[in-house]
């Protein structure tokens, strides 16, 4: 008697306690990629039914393993059923069981990956050596180096050979065209400050910068030359009669303005700024054909 009454008990125990450990059945199993190797993250996705009213939940800790790294695990619900994704990465080949997954009523087991080797269809003897591999246009690039190297110490000596004087010529040219360029910088801004500048202003100015004009031109100091004296000196750049007559005439039409309180009215200071940005053009002609001149003899002084 007592022995049936045991015998009863393990049975239904057995019908009872089985489905609570179990209580779910896995509808697929999908490795992400199919083929997969050592070192090679994997996603492990296993579809999960649960049975009755068993409760699915993530988790708490990731599962650990000596021979893979595990990542992420989540749980998606569809419908009445779960989706249970592991990503990891394994370090072993060959069909490796996953340790127990606890997801609250139920624990996953026995789910295995597949993980190959590169070694397993690899050749046993090693491989013969490859020749020594040669750079993409290496030869274009050695060529160039070379080319570099030898049109660099010929373009040094071109220059310092023919190019040193032409240097010389502009750097000259450059400093002779110096004062020309300071003057007509100040006629402009004389120009846009004619409606606010005094006649008087006006001309001390203007003829200050005309005789430090013509002082670098001469390289004379006309800074406190009368005019007289500097109708003298104008000879030197100004070869055309009319344009010293028009210099001197606007130097004494500024000395009446200047020291005999003459009135200036705006149209005469914008008429001698005109003329005078034309005579300053002839003098910087005349002095650029003499100096192509002047260089022109010295060539063929050279060539001689």
């Amino acid at each position: 008697m007592r022995r049936a009454l045991l015998v009863a008990l393990i049975v239904g125990y057995a019908a009872v306690g089985a489905p609570a450990q179990q209580g779910y059945s896995v509808t697929q199993t999908v490795t992400l990629p199919r083929t997969s190797y050592v070192g090679d993250r994997i996603e492990l996705r296993v579809g999960i039914r649960p049975s009755g009213s068993v409760s699915v939940t993530e988790p708490e800790a990731m599962p650990q393993a000596s021979w893979a790294e595990f990542h992420n695990l989540s749980v998606i619900r569809r419908s009445n059923e779960y989706e249970l994704r592991l990503v990891l990465t394994p370090y072993e080949p060959g069909t490796l069981t996953l340790p127990p997954i606890d997801l609250g009523d139920i624990e996953i087991r026995e789910l295995n990956v597949h993980v190959s080797s590169v070694l397993e269809d690899a050749a046993t003897e090693p491989a013969p050596p490859y020749r020594q591999a040669v750079l993409p246009y290496t030869r274009i690039l050695i060529g160039g180096v070379a080319a570099v190297l030898l049109v660099v110490p010929l373009g040094f000596f071109a220059v310092a050979r023919w190019g040193r004087g032409r240097i010389r010529q502009v750097l000259a040219v450059y400093r002779t065209r110096r004062p020309y360029r300071k003057i007509l910088k100040t006629l402009r801004a004389l120009e846009s400050r004619i409606e606010e500048l005094e006649a008087r202003r006006f001309y001390i100015d203007l003829l200050q910068e005309l005789r430090r004009y013509f002082s670098e031109k001469l390289d004379r100091d006309l800074m406190s030359a009368t005019t007289a004296e500097i109708e003298s000196y104008l000879r030197q750049v100004l070869p055309q009669v009319s344009d010293r007559e028009a210099l001197v005439e606007l130097f004494r039409y500024g000395d009446l303005v200047k020291f005999a309180s003459r009135k200036s009215r705006l149209g005469e200071r914008r008429a001698h700024i005109n003329e005078l940005r034309r005579v300053l053009d002839r003098v910087e002609r005349s002095a650029g054909t003499s100096n192509e001149n002047t260089r022109n003899e010295e060539a063929c002084r050279v060539g001689a």
